[in-house]
């Protein structure tokens, strides 16, 4: 994790909004490429280096735009979401349980065992990456006297653990071969990770 030269990219939030870049990006999610930690976590604390630094550094490509964009982790909920799904991404014993975890529901759903196999031909591959969605809720209105109520920034993102390759399916809408509970167990992320607000 870390590397990328971030100051050369745009910043969502500065030199682009994400509602013009929602004007663009018709799937709403972004491919994180890069996550530079500028935090430690402890347990379930994020112990900052500053208060006045980010937790972190993200970057994101969007795949309608082949753009790629800085964007700056200001929030710690947003932090320890991306820290849980890197950390997934790289640990394969989490991701057998999380694999498993799915293959027992969709077993219960349909009475079906075939998830591994169904799995291994829709996606072809055991690699996960991580994606994020802009979080919006009503709870988050952009209004003066929640951000005085708050005192920081509400949490700004979904993040995802999907498959590689979930990304070009929901952005081409390509769900071929699969029909009813199939497309569904495909469809849903393998972990999500959402503010409670």
């Amino acid at each position: 994790m870390g590397g990328t030269e971030h100051s050369q990219l745009p910043v969502i939030g500065k030199d682009i909004s994400w509602n013009e870049l929602a004007k663009q990006n018709k799937s709403g999610l972004l491919r994180a490429t890069d996550f530079s930690q500028l935090a430690t976590v402890e347990g379930d604390k994020v112990k900052a280096i500053s208060p006045t630094m980010p937790y972190g550094i993200l970057t994101v490509e969007c795949l309608e735009t082949k753009s790629s964009f800085t964007l700056l982790i200001t929030h710690r909920l947003d932090f320890l979401h991306l820290w849980y799904a890197y950390d997934l991404c790289q640990n394969s014993k989490a991701q057998e349980i999380v694999l498993q975890n799915r293959a027992e529901r969709f077993k219960s759903l349909s009475g079906r065992d075939d998830f591994p196999s169904l799995y291994s031909r829709v996606w072809g591959t055991q690699e996960m990456e991580v994606l994020v969605a802009r979080f919006v809720a009503t709870q988050q209105v952009e209004r003066k006297w929640i951000r005085k109520l708050s005192g920081t920034i509400l949490p700004s993102f979904v993040v995802l653990v999907c498959p590689k390759g979930y990304l070009e399916r929901v952005a081409l809408d390509d769900w071929k071969g699969l029909d009813g509970l199939e497309w569904g167990a495909m469809f849903e992320p393998l972990a999500q990770f959402k503010p409670q607000i």
